[in-house]
């Protein structure tokens, strides 16, 4: 089964490649600021790289590598959204939107939306708000292979005053100790980073020259992670 979004055709799982591949003919570029590669051939065991150059660079190939050939394409390393909602449907309506959406459907939105990132050369992104687990639950479906997806980097629910910004999506906290609760219970569900909403925003009610939360509100969130040893 496939599925179409736009032009770009989404497979289920990502196809077998083979043991050993060879791309050629298409202009690299390495991502280091180094003058384009043209007529490259990119070699690939499995998963890895294992070499790229010129055709003179790596020479003939044997009859263990499979080579395709793409003369009209760019080669370059995977792009890295660094602000995404996942959950959000990018459609012009409000980001109010979704909260007349349930938590199910909101996921399998974050599941569509990470796999055309992918589809789009996109292998990482920063994932900037969702509403409550929305988030966690579909980087738990990828990592188990239910869905093609970029590394997802998450912040869960935004911390946010009650009906401050994006208070819709379910991280509404006053005073440090709720901040510094809010902020342990979003490490504790697997949050890499955590977004603090310290002033309103494009949301209803808010405006972004209006303070959200205070300056001892968002140094309880500051927390760092401690280990004890054992």
């Amino acid at each position: 089964m496939r599925a179409w979004t736009g032009n770009v055709v989404l497979h289920e799982r990502p196809r077998r490649l083979a043991p050993r591949l060879a791309l050629r003919g298409a202009v690299v570029l390495d991502g280091a600021g180094t003058a384009p590669v043209r007529g490259a051939v990119l070699l690939i065991e499995g998963t890895n790289i294992v070499a790229a150059g010129t055709q003179a660079q790596i020479g003939e190939l044997g009859t263990e590598w499979l080579a395709l050939d793409f003369p009209e394409h760019t080669i370059l390393p995977g792009l890295i959204d660094c602000h995404e909602h996942l959950v959000l449907a990018g459609d012009g309506r409000p980001l109010e939107a979704c909260t007349s959406e349930s938590d199910e459907v909101l996921a399998l939105r974050a599941a569509q939306s990470a796999a055309v990132d992918l589809a789009a050369g996109i292998t990482t992104v920063r994932d900037c708000g969702a509403r409550a687990r929305v988030a966690f639950a579909a980087r738990e479906a990828a990592s188990i292979g239910l869905f093609p997806a970029p590394r997802l980097l998450l912040c869960g629910h935004p911390i946010t005053m009650t009906g401050g910004h994006c208070h819709f999506l379910g991280g509404e906290c006053d005073g440090p100790d709720g901040v510094r609760i809010a902020a342990r219970q979003l490490l504790k569900d697997g949050a890499d980073f955590l977004k603090i909403m310290a002033t309103g925003g494009n949301t209803r009610g808010t405006g972004n020259h209006v303070p959200g939360l205070s300056v001892a509100e968002m140094a309880a969130a500051a927390t760092k992670r401690i280990v004890a040893a054992s």
